[in-house]
């Protein structure tokens, strides 16, 4: 059965694909005129998982920018460390006189 150009979809094998399930015992042209639904549902659900991972994007930037100002802010270790040195050093000098 020809059908006029605007009706058919050609595949990548060069065959047509039925735009609708109106095909009656023709068999195998039924099951490809599924292909758009089940593309589409696919396609959904990669702009999904896509949204998912750029929001997992934005709050592992936001935790970064969170530890960095923390960082940034925190007290020098040395600074702590640094008077207690001096102390430590008479201490351990006291053990071995």
């Amino acid at each position: 059965m020809h059908r006029p150009p605007q009706e058919r979809v050609g595949d990548e094998r060069g065959g047509d694909l039925a735009l609708s399930g109106g095909e009656g015992g023709r068999g195998g042209r039924a099951r490809p005129a599924r292909r758009p639904a089940r593309l589409e549902k696919e396609c959904g659900l990669y702009e999904r998982d896509l949204k998912r991972a750029m929001e997992s994007c934005d709050e592992l930037a936001w935790e970064r920018d969170d530890l960095r100002k923390r960082l940034r802010d925190a007290p020098d270790v040395s600074n702590i460390t640094t008077p207690r040195i001096p102390f430590l050093a008479h201490i351990i000098s006291r053990f071995h006189a």
